[in-house]
């Protein structure tokens, strides 16, 4: 198992999968010294989801899950003022072994977690795919993608199988404590039924909506 030192960005309301690519703009202080710092190094970060609760302990360190997402940053602009405007590319699960510098901003040792398929078949993967497919085309207007409706799912379903699942969890409109068991669930098949159940929720949500003559779905990226 890889290990790594990475520089931790929590947040209450964004949940970072490999493959995609999120904007985020930077504003606080101590996350502007990280991002310049990230600049001049390796260009990576580790996103992380705060805990329920974080309101009463923001400006300290509140309670993070222990998996999250390494981001590589792909594009950035230094403003002015010092804020930044950055891409950052999903790359690889982790889960963080300790903190080793509380402050600033953390920094944690990780350890990189893998992908596991050995519990499907390639014909599994091909079905599991066709049936994430059928349920993700029954609820277009559930995904936000660049917070454009674009009356399809956000993916090339001839990508391989983890990452159809990433990118549809990404941008699907649940709550980010939704997502990540998405998120911490490395073996894939798994992975795949958790996103599914999701969806037929909310195709039966639409469905509900719909006969009771209400517009279905408000989405929102993550």
């Amino acid at each position: 198992m890889i290990r790594n030192e990475l520089p931790l960005f929590p947040l209450p309301n964004v949940v970072l999968f490999p493959d995609v690519i999120l904007p985020l703009h930077i504003f606080e202080p101590r996350y502007r010294l990280m991002v310049d710092e990230a600049l001049q190094t390796h260009k990576k970060i580790g996103m992380v989801l705060l805990k329920k609760g974080w309101e009463q302990n923001y400006e300290q360190n509140p309670d993070i899950f222990d998996v999250g997402c390494m981001g590589q940053i792909v594009g950035h602009e230094r403003l002015e003022d010092g804020r930044f405007n950055i891409l950052l590319k999903g790359v690889n699960r982790f889960s963080v072994d300790r903190i080793v510098v509380p402050a600033p901003y953390r920094q944690a040792k990780v350890a990189l977690l893998e992908d596991r398929v050995e519990d499907l078949s390639e014909e599994d993967q091909d079905k599991t795919k066709r049936n994430i497919a059928e349920a993700s085309a029954a609820i277009p207007e559930y995904f936000v993608y660049n917070k454009m409706r674009l009356g399809r799912a956000p993916v090339d379903f001839s990508a391989p199988l983890p990452t159809v699942i990433d990118t549809l969890a990404y941008y699907l409109a649940i709550d980010p404590y939704d997502k990540q068991p998405i998120l911490e669930e490395t073996i894939v098949g798994r992975r795949a039924q958790l996103l599914y159940e999701k969806m037929i929720s909310l195709l039966q949500l639409k469905n509900v909506l719909g006969n009771s003559g209400h517009a279905g779905g408000d989405p929102d990226l993550n």
